[in-house]
């Protein structure tokens, strides 16, 4: 029995009892007594019912004796599953539309909402919009106040419509003898009462109704009525969508929205398409005493990122511009070149420099974000230990600043009102979103969560702070009642309660020498047990970390190690945390549950990870998310049996040792201990656990090297380190792990490098940390010359700053290399005005630079130079660019008589050399000097200030270029198939969300 006949049983009782809501109903339409309900009612009901569910109003069935068509628009209808892709729908994205442009969102399914798998589309199986026709009902009995239904297409009041159409002598039963319709009479003897088009142009469906109580007088009941569905327009959207009529006596459980300046209904359980990012932290500015990572989102550009602010905070006594403090250089060394060029940061690899300004997250929601997942976060360490006190005196405890965070995030939000808007619910999402806005879920990721500790926490409390409170067993209930109560007030709804230090609630990963520190200043200690059965590789001990002498912790690897404790002799070969929750931990995550907050299991332990999902599974399988997720799987591990890092503090190691990089090639295939698996990392049976609950993940945008996937979504080359090469593996690699679903982005930018770039200086950078010319050198040079198919733009970059292409760690000449394409692509012609393009910072070759440069612009060879000093090859270099612009292959035959075919083989040399990088310097994107066909539709290039951003040589240097990255991945070979689940991972998200509000229990 189709769900039409249930509603109409379920509604013909709300009528009877007094119009009982719809959420009412589809509540009791789960309960076996509706079989009662059945039997108990008379037969003329029984018969109504049979009358609705075969006049098939849901299109589920053929049409054959319950439709009758006319016209040529509905003869092959229904339409089966849905057909409408996101060119028909996402129109204002489009290049010539004013949009971002771009090819990689198009061609996809996009959800216009359809009930079940059929609905009547009269534009779709090939008909187009000059098909018309209409579609009449069989006759309905009444069953509830209003006939609500699904409506989209083309906004017509004249020629493309729902028809409501009332049996005559029913219609004038109600309104009395002779009474006509608005719209006449049929000649079968029904009134023409009222008519529906859809309100805007859209290929969208919303929830449209007649109100059959006032268009029958308030006499609807017993009255027979029927449905025609008309399309008479043959022009630009000369066509409409319809789908799942349906009775009910209220309107309840609809989405009230604004779109276009229109208000619309939409269904609570409306689809929505686009992109999530599951971590983000746009205020992250509030956090670390204010000092060390800088900017405000909500500031001007010219505020966020002046030079004099990153000089006062990132370099020696403030007034140094070429040098960092201690502190900052262990994060991210970067001269102060800031706005309006933006040279120096925001980079990939800058990770201290405001990456979520408003302007950027907009560009983001302008390419196909539709939910972010702001984080408050902080680090009381780094804050107090390492930075001093903060800012002005300014509190730094981790609910301050977690309030203090998340303030701003409210006022971006209300600032930029227009576009994007907090949600507190699924709902709300849902409305936001089809309101054409960006959905803002607050959350936070907290090392002291609710400003708790144990009573054995070594960590001094400032005057400025608010105090941290200690947690027992025997006051945790009432603590932690009252502050998830307060938290979820506040709007705060995804919680991420483990991060780096392993009390008061539960264990923590063990996967950073550096990260250990927080763990050290508040707890001493860290409990370790060996990860060989949970495939971890890693170890602390070959990850001891500068930064403990640096925050005066300890000087020496002895004193390091003896904050190590090992439960068991495997430890000493790798490691795992040793702590699961506690007890106060497995209330908190109960309590959360019960709350409906959405669960971050992400910085657990695995036996704190096991102890979350075991809860979750007891209570009704709650949903658990990942928020950044790095699979385990596609790490590096032991080849063979396990095996301990060959490291500097090897055992039977007396003194610092860097010669085993041939022993951990052998053993691990990397030579960068942190490449190697650990318990930070998302394993198999917990992508499992996730999977299984109806959780989502984010796949980390970071800065990574792992393995290639090859499995059953497809394989792409991954020949580029950290780039979005390296994403593409984890990002499939993870599809197959959730079967295909909910998967989205997770940025988590603040004090973290991001995807390089896959041309040019930083290309392959995850190489860069590997240890020996094999990786370093060789394979990177390797990876960096492989690259094709870059990301192509509407406009010319004209940012050619030679302090883009330096500190790359490459071949000064090939830097060289890179500054004179860059300057080419730019048109800083030095024919015109030499001093346009840099000089090199070769001392012997300072010329070399303009050299390449010349001969890129030349003409003819005439205006190449001919002379050549001690050390100046420029001649040589002209002539070898001159020759790559013009595609020549035939040096010889190609150079002209005299001096050029007298050094034919010093141009030939000059040639081969630069080659390579003139290859993937064209093959990085569309430019007028090669006849090449474009990679992608022209996506339009972000600038600001005066910097014009190019993914293919910044890579992911801020969050406005996530849409590039998108853009990246398709033309790296990502296809519509692998790429369409990243598009409706905000529906998954939601679904997830949804599912936890199941379990409200306050």
């Amino acid at each position: 029995m189709k769900k039409h006949l249930f509603l109409g049983i379920l509604f013909y009782a709300a009528s009877v009892k007094g119009q009982e809501k719809i959420n009412h109903a589809v509540t009791a339409k789960k309960d076996p007594a509706i079989t009662n309900m059945v039997i108990n009612v008379d037969a003329s009901v029984m018969i109504k019912m049979k009358l609705i569910d075969e006049a098939n109003l849901g299109f589920e069935n053929s049409f054959a004796g319950n439709w009758v068509a006319s016209g040529n628009a509905f003869s092959n209808q229904p339409v089966e599953g849905n057909t409408v892709v996101t060119d028909r729908v996402l129109t204002k994205m489009a290049y010539n539309n004013g949009g971002i442009g771009g090819d990689y969102w198009k061609g996809l399914p996009y959800p216009i909402g359809i009930k079940g798998n059929r609905w009547i589309g009269t534009y779709e199986k090939g008909n187009g919009d000059a098909a018309t026709g209409t579609l009449t009902s069989k006759f309905i009995p009444v069953n509830g106040r209003y006939l609500s239904f699904l409506l989209g297409g083309g906004n017509d009041y004249n020629k493309l419509y729902v028809e409501l159409q009332v049996k005559k002598s029913d219609y004038e039963a109600a309104w009395g003898a002779g009474k006509h319709g608005l719209f006449g009479d049929t000649d079968d003897g029904y009134t023409k009462v009222n008519r529906i088009t859809p309100l805007l142009n859209s290929e969208e469906l919303y929830r449209y109704y007649f109100d059959l109580d006032m268009e029958l007088n308030h006499q609807y009941r017993d009255k027979t009525i029927r449905i025609r569905i008309v399309d008479d327009k043959t022009s630009s959207w000369g066509h409409i969508n319809a789908d799942d009529f349906l009775f009910t006596e209220t309107l309840s459980d609809l989405i009230a929205l604004k779109k276009d300046g229109l208000d619309l209904l939409a269904d609570a359980d409306v689809p929505v398409w686009g992109f999530f990012d599951s971590h983000t932290h746009p205020a992250a500015d509030e956090a670390f005493g204010k000092k060390l990572y800088i900017g405000s989102a909500i500031e001007p550009m010219s505020e966020c990122y002046a030079s004099d602010k990153c000089v006062k905070y990132h370099s020696i006594a403030g007034n140094d511009p070429n040098n960092n403090d201690a502190l900052t250089a262990n994060f991210s060394p970067h001269r102060m070149n800031g706005w309006p060029d933006l040279v120096e940061f925001p980079r990939f690899d800058n990770s201290i420099h405001q990456k979520y300004h408003a302007a950027f997250i907009k560009r983001a929601w302008q390419g196909g974000l539709r939910l972010m997942c702001a984080l408050a976060v902080n680090n009381m360490f780094l804050a107090s230990r390492a930075l001093g006190h903060g800012t002005n005196g300014e509190a730094i405890d981790d609910e301050t600043v977690m309030y203090r965070s998340l303030s701003v995030v409210k006022e971006m939000a209300r600032q930029n009102h227009d576009w994007m808007e907090i949600a507190t619910s699924p709902k709300e999402a849902r409305r936001i979103i089809k309101e054409g806005k960006l959905a803002v879920v607050l959350g936070v990721e907290a090392d002291v969560f609710g400003n708790f500790k144990s009573p054995d926490c070594v960590w001094g409390d400032r005057g400025e702070d608010h105090p941290l409170v200690t947690i027992t067993d025997a006051n945790a209930e009432t603590l932690l009642e009252n502050k998830l109560n307060e938290y979820y007030n506040y709007g705060i709804r995804q919680v991420l309660p483990l991060h780096y230090l392993s009390k008061p609630f539960g264990g923590t990963a063990v996967f950073n020498g550096f990260t250990y520190l927080a763990q050290i200043a508040a707890y001493d200690h860290v409990n370790v047990k060996g990860g060989i059965n949970r495939g971890a590789a890693f170890t602390l001990f070959e990850d001891f970390s500068a930064g403990g002498a640096l925050t005066s912790l300890f000087t020496t690897f002895p004193a390091y190690a003896a904050r190590i404790h090992k439960q068991d002799p495997q430890s000493e070969i790798n490691m795992v945390n040793a702590d699961g929750l506690t007890s106060i931990g497995h209330l908190l995550f109960s309590k959360l549950m019960d709350k409906h907050f959405i669960i971050d299991q992400e910085h657990g332990s695995y036996e704190s990870k096991d102890a979350i999902f075991a809860i979750a599974s007891s209570k009704n399988n709650y949903p658990v998310i990942a928020s950044h997720v790095d699979p385990e799987g596609l790490a590096f591990k032991w080849k063979n049996a396990p095996i301990r890092w060959a490291g500097e503090y090897y055992p039977g190691t007396a003194l610092p040792n860097y010669s085993r990089n041939s022993e951990n090639i052998s053993n691990f295939g990397t030579t960068n201990i942190r490449n190697l698996s650990h318990e930070m990392e998302l394993s198999d049976d917990n992508y499992s656990h996730i999977r299984q609950s109806g959780g989502t993940i984010g796949v980390f945008t970071t800065l990574n090297r792992k393995q290639t996937y090859h499995g059953a979504y497809g394989s792409i080359d991954d020949n580029c380190a950290g780039s979005s090469r390296t994403f593409a593996q984890m990002y499939l690699y993870s599809l197959d792990k959730m079967n295909g679903n909910a998967v989205g982005l997770a940025t988590d930018m603040p004090l973290v490098n991001s995807l390089c770039p896959r041309f040019g200086a930083y290309a392959a950078w995850a190489l860069k940390s590997e240890n020996g010319d094999q990786y370093k050198v060789t394979q990177r040079t390797t990876e960096r010359m492989a690259q094709h198919n870059g990301v192509y733009y509407d406009v010319a970059s004209k940012s050619y700053h030679y302090h883009l292409f330096e500190d790359g760690d490459i071949p000064v000449w090939e830097e060289d290399v890179f500054k004179a394409l860059s300057a080419w692509d730019a048109g800083a012609n030095p024919y015109t005005n030499e001093n346009l393009v840099s000089e090199s910072a070769d001392p012997q070759h300072r010329g070399r630079v303009r050299g390449y440069a010349k001969g890129l612009f030349a003409t003819n060879f005439n205006q190449l130079d001919q002379g050549r000093d001690l050390f100046d090859e420029r001649p040589y270099e002209e002539a070898a660019m001159f020759l790559l612009k013009n595609n020549v292959t035939d040096i010889y035959n190609t150079l002209p008589a005299g001096f050029w075919r007298d050094h034919v083989a010093d141009i030939t040399k000059a040639y081969n050399q630069v080659k390579p990088d003139f290859d993937t310097w064209v093959g990085k994107s569309y430019n007028n000097w090669i006849n090449k066909t474009p990679n992608n539709e022209p996506l339009r290039r972000y600038i600001t200030g005066n910097r014009y951003w190019d993914y293919n040589l910044d890579g992911l240097a801020h969050f406005g270029l996530v849409p590039d990255m998108i853009q990246d991945l398709k033309n790296i070979g990502l296809s519509s198939v692998q790429l369409n689940p990243l598009f409706k991972s905000v529906e998954d998200y939601l679904k997830m969300w949804e599912k936890t509000s199941g379990n409200i229990t306050h």
